[in-house]
């Protein structure tokens, strides 16, 4: 069978069309990912991940839990241990994405800051701020993009409270000022 031109120019087309959707998705399920890491349910948290995928959160000593099932069991004990009366306004803020085809799959390299209030030991209020990046390798599977292995890097790990920010003045291309606030 003979392909026609034109029909080769159409198909050229649709595919960065086509890529663009798909990223599009991936973008959302990526977002959709963290909130259900920070707020969800333990189920919904493990939803995100194929039946066969690997999460390793580099920040703790859990090694790498391999599969759904254990996934979900690490977002349970996780909750556990952090329940919503010593940790609050726990979020991962997506700073900065990047998606790459990889063959049939995508992989991401996400920046996130991690931010929220925690109750210390001896009763204290304290905020945190963790910068840190997530590498993912996702996959198609049963119709729906899952991850199937998900790296958390920690950069490093900040507490205390919150102090207002010097405001910046951009007074020309390559000029900044820094004023105090009073």
């Amino acid at each position: 069978h003979c392909v026609k031109r034109e029909e080769m120019v159409a198909i050229e087309m649709e595919e960065p069309a086509l890529k663009s959707e798909i990223t599009s998705l991936l973008r959302q399920k990526i977002y959709a990912s963290w909130r259900d890491h920070d707020g969800g349910s333990a189920e919904a948290a493990a939803s995100h991940y194929s039946l066969e995928s690997q999460l390793h959160p580099r920040f703790d000593d859990s090694g790498v839990i391999e599969g759904r099932d254990r996934i979900r069991s690490w977002f349970e004990f996780q909750r556990q241990k952090f329940p919503r009366e010593k940790r609050w306004n726990f979020q991962h803020r997506v700073t900065s994405l990047t998606l790459e085809p990889s063959g049939e799959n995508f992989l991401s390299q996400v920046y996130l800051l991690t931010t929220g209030q925690k109750r210390e030991i001896d009763g204290e209020i304290r905020s945190f701020w963790v910068p840190g990046q997530s590498l993912d390798h996702w996959v198609m599977e049963s119709g729906e993009w899952r991850i199937l292995k998900r790296e958390i890097e920690v950069a490093f790990a900040a507490y205390g409270q919150a102090e207002a920010l010097d405001v910046l003045i951009f007074s020309g291309a390559k000029k900044f000022e820094t004023t105090k606030r009073k």
